[in-house]
């Protein structure tokens, strides 16, 4: 998940680890490139959410792709999300 140009100190972490270096940065990070934490968590929509991450944390190229969008919804309905915010 994580660029090693970009985050070299994620580098042998294990996924529990990976959580935590995530919990930590995705406020700070987010609103370093502009975006709105609040905003961020307040989102309901799978698809929503995936395309306000990718632009503001994952820093992505563009917009993301189809694919991940659908994955995002498949994602949040198999996890009991959705776009009622459950």
């Amino acid at each position: 998940m994580w660029s090693l140009y970009y985050a070299p100190e994620v580098y042998g972490m294990t996924l529990e680890q990976q959580l935590d270096y995530f919990a930590d940065t995705l406020e700070k990070n987010m609103t370093i490139f502009g975006g709105n934490y609040d905003y961020f968590i307040g989102l309901t929509d799978p698809q929503a959410v995936t395309t306000y991450y990718y632009e503001f944390y994952g820093r992505g190229y563009g917009s993301p792709s189809q694919q991940r969008l659908q994955n995002a919804t498949v994602a949040a309905e198999y996890f009991g999300g959705g776009n009622d915010g459950a």
